[in-house]
């Protein structure tokens, strides 16, 4: 997975799992629970494909869990840049360039 917030997306998937294990259930129960195949809970823990919101929603009403807390929390870690890493050449205040006008040219 290459993303500059990797570390964070990892945190939260982490957390996905451990939500699912405290709850006592299995990759091919919570699937069930919400009409999707056990390889999409696997891909999901593993890495291998990302949430959106919706899903993830719908993963924790699936456990009867409240979505808030941990999109609290991560927003949190991000806002106190616990997960951020910096791109590689650019700085705390570097400047945007404002964009030229792509209209027609004129002759």
């Amino acid at each position: 997975m290459t993303t500059v917030y990797f570390n964070a997306y990892r945190e939260f998937q982490l957390a996905l799992v451990e939500l699912r294990v405290e709850r006592g259930l299995t990759q091919a129960q919570l699937a069930e629970l919400m009409d999707r195949p056990q390889s999409f809970v696997s891909k999901v823990e593993s890495g291998d494909r990302r949430l959106d919101l919706i899903e993830y929603v719908l993963w924790t009403r699936a456990l009867q869990v409240d979505p808030a807390p941990l999109i609290v929390t991560l927003a949190n870690d991000l806002a106190q840049s616990r997960f951020r890493r910096r791109l590689p050449g650019r700085t705390k205040s570097a400047a945007v360039k404002p964009r030229r006008d792509a209209g027609p040219k004129t002759p």
